[in-house]
């Protein structure tokens, strides 16, 4: 990823104009080319998370430095994490309403965390709102490929 630090590709998992609910099962992404917290580019771009594994060389030829999206397992978020992708998973609402955010450097997502999300329940596997996750070590003595 030769860009400049001002300028950044990233993905956010889209069905219509909302974030789609489950990465795993997303088909399209919608690719924001920023520079400045401006909007220079937006395209949509199919894709199929389910043999994530197969695809993750198409994937990182679109070169995101960030993906948000819905639901997500832990073994895709793994993967994309290892390819040095930040992830902040489990948003949900309307990509418009998001994206202002994302380019202010919010890091408080609780106001879009799915329902169940940012309640210290013990089911939810997201990390802190304010805290989008990144890869460590100890995942990867996890991670089975």
């Amino acid at each position: 990823m030769n860009r400049d630090i001002a300028h950044k590709r990233i993905a956010v998992t889209a069905w219509g104009d909302r974030v789609s609910p489950v990465f795993d099962s997303a088909q399209t992404l919608l690719l924001i080319e920023m520079a400045a917290n401006k909007i220079l580019e937006r395209r949509y771009q199919h894709f199929h998370p389910w043999t994530l594994k197969h695809h993750l060389p198409y994937l990182l030829e679109l070169e995101p430095e960030v993906i948000i999206c819905g639901a997500i397992s832990e073994e895709p978020a793994l993967v994309l994490e290892k390819a040095g992708i930040m992830l902040i998973s489990f948003i949900s609402g309307e990509i418009e309403e998001i994206l202002p955010l994302y380019m202010q450097g919010n890091k408080n997502w609780c106001g879009f965390a799915m329902p169940g999300c940012c309640r210290r329940q013990p089911s939810c596997r997201r990390t802190p709102c304010n805290k989008p996750r990144r890869y460590t070590h100890e995942q990867e003595e996890k991670q089975q490929f």
